[in-house]
């Protein structure tokens, strides 16, 4: 009974050491995520299911993949302002986009940043009594050729400086009254457009293809498992010779 009791604190020790915190080490390569519902639009050519479909109150889902270091892009690093962006709508210089997608009710569409690709982080600071400042993180996906055009675009402006200016440092921010959010997809092609636009309400950057970093008291508690592991593994041994005996 004993051995049961200890297994079940064992996979609670382990379990609970999996939903704990995350590193914040800076990374190279992030993603962005924004989530929130659409506030407009009708899916014109069915992109996202249906065409001509109304797809207000549906959910947005907005994700991108950016190589904050690609080089020949340009891009800037200061304390409070970072940016990275290019594409052949800037000299020719490779895009910062690796990839990135809109989800709208659950169906996907990949948008290509050869274009134009931007991610930005920028926050003036100042913010003390009464005096506001404001930050902003902006990200854009745009691909231009063969007669169409296509982009998305999501984009936070905080009032009181409190949105990080970090494209490298993984983050969460939920959108509040301190906020103007939104998001757009827009298509065109020889035939017609489309223009889609979301209420914004999380941002979410994290570091690219790197599982959760378990911190100091996580690691205590793995430790904790495994000794709890090794005991009742002792104790399911040891009982057969004690019953020989």
């Amino acid at each position: 009974m004993k051995s049961k009791v200890i297994g079940l604190v064992v996979c609670a020790t382990l379990f609970g050491t999996a939903t704990h915190g995350v590193s914040q080490a800076s990374a190279a390569i992030m993603d962005v995520t924004y989530t929130g519902t659409v506030s407009s639009g009708t899916d014109t050519f069915g992109v996202f299911g249906i065409p001509g479909r109304d797809l207000v109150g549906q959910s947005w889902v907005a994700t991108y993949t950016f190589d904050t270091l690609s080089s020949p892009s340009y891009s800037y690093s200061s304390s409070y302002h970072n940016y990275v962006y290019g594409g052949s709508a800037h000299e020719n210089t490779s895009s910062p986009v690796l990839s990135s997608m809109i989800t709208i009710n659950g169906v996907g569409k990949v948008v290509v940043g050869s274009y134009s690709g931007f991610d930005i982080g920028y926050n003036n600071g100042f913010h003390t009594g009464n005096n506001s400042g404001y930050s902003t993180q902006h990200h854009i996906a745009e691909n231009s050729g063969s007669g169409s055009h296509e982009y998305l675009i999501n984009y936070i402006y905080n009032y009181n400086a409190s949105l990080l200016a970090s494209i490298t440092t993984p983050f969460t921010h939920t959108v509040d009254a301190n906020d103007s959010a939104y998001g757009t997809y827009y298509l065109a092609n020889g035939t017609g457009s489309e223009s889609i636009f979301a209420h914004v309400a999380t941002l979410t950057v994290s570091e690219h293809g790197v599982a959760a970093v378990p911190e100091p008291s996580t690691w205590a508690m793995m430790l904790l498992g495994f000794a709890g592991v090794g005991f009742v593994a002792y104790r399911r041994k040891s009982k057969p010779a004690l019953m020989a005996a």
